[in-house]
């Protein structure tokens, strides 16, 4: 069974390879958000209860050992460099791009807020013993398979968003060897594209142990070192002679904490794994 979902992952991903235009991924993303707020639902419904059943004084505010982890997960939920490059050149050809950066800011305040409303009634509710997935948490009845199969619509959903730069790429790269437009390519060479970018994430389904685990390592070993370290450095390298000594040593700490950080997340699921 789990060969057969992941090729049809693998299908759906390549078709909708096809959708080029920013605003049809766009409402796929929105559709996704949509599932995911009965998450929010079932934790309403099963959390907060759990809440006034349990002391606060179990809970820890800081878990050393549990950095790694932290540093991971974190990185692979806000990095979004990749994602926010392409449907920035896209939307240069409309009306107001400058509308760009406003829109970015306030989606990434709202999504620190979902998230840290989920993690902190999550933990709260389940201290020690909540699950990677909050709905595992949750008891076997209609709303938690409502809310498994929303999770899953809502995978589907955001996979395209997240294959929509790498669709971009490829396009591109491929043109380039070509020496030809996109708008000229074959159907026959469109589906090989699609169906090459798509492989990639049923490759990684087909082994991966977990899924905490990929994000975890996804976001410390390649996340940490585009959304952090790069930049840093990247910068750095080109206003060097401009930049003042706070914003220097700023950077250097910034730099320097991306690799830390992006070398204890990426051992951490490792070692626990040999445990």
């Amino acid at each position: 069974p789990r060969a057969m979902i992941i090729a049809a992952m693998w299908l759906w991903l390549s078709g909708c390879g096809f959708m080029r235009g920013l605003s049809e991924v766009a409402w796929l993303a929105v559709a996704g958000l949509c599932c995911y707020m009965t998450v929010v639902v079932g934790l309403l419904h099963y959390g907060v209860p759990c809440i006034a059943e349990r002391s606060l004084a179990d809970l820890s505010l800081f878990v050393p050992a549990g950095f790694g982890w932290w540093y991971g997960v974190s990185l692979y939920s806000f990095e979004g460099i990749g994602t926010v490059l392409p449907i920035f050149e896209e939307m240069k050809s409309f009306d107001r791009p400058e509308r760009f950066v406003s829109v970015v800011n306030w989606t990434y305040a709202a999504a620190f807020v979902f998230y840290f409303f989920v993690g902190s009634v999550g933990y709260m509710a389940y201290g020690e013993e909540v699950e990677d997935v909050i709905l595992f948490n949750f008891p076997d009845s209609l709303l938690t398979r409502a809310t498994a199969h929303s999770m899953a619509f809502m995978m589907l959903f955001s996979s395209v968003v997240q294959l929509y730069p790498l669709q971009h790429l490829a396009d591109q790269r491929y043109a380039a060897l070509a020496m030809r437009p996109v708008s000229t390519f074959s159907l026959l060479e469109k589906c090989v594209l699609r169906g090459l970018v798509a492989l990639l994430p049923a490759c990684v389904a087909s082994v991966a142990p977990s899924v905490s685990t990929i994000v975890d390592l996804v976001g410390a070993s390649c996340f940490s070192f585009l959304g952090v370290v790069a930049p840093a450095v990247m910068y750095l390298s080109l206003f060097r002679t401009e930049l003042d000594p706070v914003a220097r040593v700023a950077l250097y700490c910034l730099g320097a904490f991306g690799l830390v950080g992006g070398v204890l997340g990426t051992l951490t699921p490792l070692v626990m794994a040999r445990r």
